[in-house]
């Protein structure tokens, strides 16, 4: 089984370059995958125009199965109204045929945007809650103004860069690894290419996210733009 996930596609920025997404829907498109899920944050404000701009590409996409949820991006500025009208609902499950049999998909979208301070308690109890009825099957990351609930399984962000880099016949001396990120969850990513590859973060010292905590990352841009000049470099 095939599966092409994309997100943070963030149209309505800057910068968002259009060829970009344009070649990721083209190598999509040559992969020929039997699923596409685009895991939210189309755009960077929720704006209809942004969605439809997003929507112009995704909709080239050729794969029979597409799976769109918002991110909490979408959800801003009524948002989560526009993505309903132009891509279905916000939550839902989808069962298709694979060459190994069936697959279900579940979709979920529990984000809230400017959630306010006092509401945070909240939120917190209601995880809590979850995670106490199911303490064999689920844990939770703690992330950037999120809970990550995942599956209680032996896996993360860097057993993920090993597989794809031996599935993909890239483990090889030739080949540098080049991982950017900007959560607690890609720690485990910087951890595991320490030595063979490069491990960048992404944020700055007084960012109250980030402020205090240690990093296993060799190298550190201090904002997004500056990922952006990195990238246009390293393609050069």
């Amino acid at each position: 089984m095939r599966i092409v996930q994309m997100s943070d596609i963030h149209t309505g920025t800057p910068l968002f370059k259009p060829e970009f997404l344009a070649a990721a829907v083209d190598e999509t498109n040559a992969y020929a995958p039997d699923l596409v899920a685009v895991a939210g944050d189309l755009t960077a404000a929720g704006y209809r125009w942004e969605f439809e701009e997003a929507k112009s590409y995704l909709d080239r996409i050729e794969c029979p199965n597409v799976v769109v949820i918002m991110g909490n991006h979408d959800a801003k500025n009524v948002g989560y109204q526009h993505f309903e009208d132009l891509f279905g609902q916000r939550a839902r499950s989808v069962t298709f045929p694979v060459p190994e049999g069936e697959v279900k998909l579940v979709a979920l979208d529990s984000s809230k945007p400017d959630l306010a301070e006092e509401e945070r308690p909240k939120v917190k109890e209601i995880v809590d809650a979850l995670l106490a009825e199911h303490p064999d099957e689920l844990k939770v990351t703690p992330g950037k103004m999120v809970y990550e609930i995942q599956p209680k399984i032996d896996w993360d962000k860097g057993k993920a860069v090993l597989y794809l880099l031996e599935a993909l016949e890239l483990d090889r001396d030739d080949v540098v690894p080049v991982y950017l990120g900007d959560d607690i969850t890609d720690e485990h990513a910087f951890e595991a290419l320490a030595g063979r590859g490069i491990g960048i973060f992404v944020g700055r010292a007084e960012d109250p996210e980030v402020g205090g905590r240690s990093t296993s990352a060799g190298y550190v841009l201090d904002r997004v733009e500056e990922v952006e000049r990195f990238l246009d470099t390293l393609a050069r």
